[in-house]
C-alpha cells in the first residue's frame, strides 16, 4: 500500500497534515490491542479520517515546536505501523530540513511491535537514525531504558510518541510528548469517553 498513501498523501492540499492523519490510522495495526485486525476496516479508517478541534489546536502546537527544534523523536509502536511513520517523517523533513530525526523502537521482539529489524526493512532508517530502548517489552519505561535511548529522550526537542502502550508507560513521567494513537480496547475509550478506535492527539507538558 505505500506507493498509493504516498501518493495520497503528497497530492493532499496540506501534505503535512494528510500525512500524520494517515499515521494515526497506521496505529490500527495492533494484534497486542485488538482481537481481529480487519483489512477492509483498516482501509475504510483513511476515508473517515480527519482532524477534530481539539486535535487541530495540538497540531497547532506541534507545527509550532516543530519550526524551533532542532531534534524530533519518534518513539514507533508497531511493525506495519511504522510504514505510515516513514511517510510521516519525509514530509516532516521537507518541512523542516533543521530537525535532526531519530526513531526508536523496541530492544528486541515483543507482540507486533517495531523492532530494529523492522525499520530496516521498511526503510525507515532512509529519513532518520534508528536507536532501540534496550528492552523487549511493550510500551517505553522511561528508568529502564538503554542510555542511548535515556538521551535520546532527555535531549529531543519535539518527541512524538506513537499507540496506547506509549501513553500507558510514558505519561505522567514528566517528559514533554505529543501522543498520537487510535483508542482500541474499552481502558481507552472509557478513558476518553470516545467510539472505538476515535482518533487521539494529545500533547503533555512535563
Amino acid at each position: 500500500m505505500e506507493p498509493a498513501l504516498r501518493e495520497g498523501i503528497t497530492s493532499a492540499q496540506d501534505s503535512l497534515e494528510k500525512a500524520f492523519i494517515f499515521a494515526r490510522v497506521g496505529n490500527y495495526i495492533d494484534f497486542g490491542a485488538m482481537n481481529d485486525v480487519d483489512e477492509e476496516t483498516f482501509i475504510s479508517l483513511f476515508d473517515d479520517a480527519g482532524l477534530s478541534e481539539n486535535d487541530l489546536r495540538t497540531y497547532d502546537s506541534f507545527i509550532r515546536q516543530c519550526k524551533d527544534a532542532g531534534s524530533f523523536l519518534l518513539i514507533a509502536d508497531n511493525c506495519g505501523e511504522i510504514v505510515l511513520d516513514k511517510l510521516l517523517l519525509e514530509e516532516l523533513k521537507k518541512a523542516f530540513p533543521q530537525m535532526k530525526m531519530t526513531v526508536m523502537v523496541r530492544g528486541g521482539e515483543v507482540l507486533n511491535d517495531a523492532s530494529p529489524e523492522d525499520a530496516y526493512y521498511v526503510g525507515i532508517d532512509k529519513v532518520a537514525a534508528v536507536i532501540p530502548n534496550g528492552l523487549p517489552i511493550s510500551g517505553t519505561v522511561p528508568d529502564k531504558l538503554s542510555d542511548e535511548a535515556k538521551f535520546a529522550v532527555r535531549n529531543a526537542d519535539v518527541i512524538l510518541a506513537k499507540g496506547q502502550g506509549n501513553y500507558e508507560s510514558l505519561s505522567g513521567q514528566g517528559i514533554h510528548v505529543f501522543y498520537s494513537f487510535l483508542c482500541k480496547c474499552p481502558l481507552f475509550t472509557e478513558k476518553f469517553n470516545v467510539p472505538k478506535l476515535t482518533g487521539m492527539f494529545i500533547e503533555e507538558l512535563g
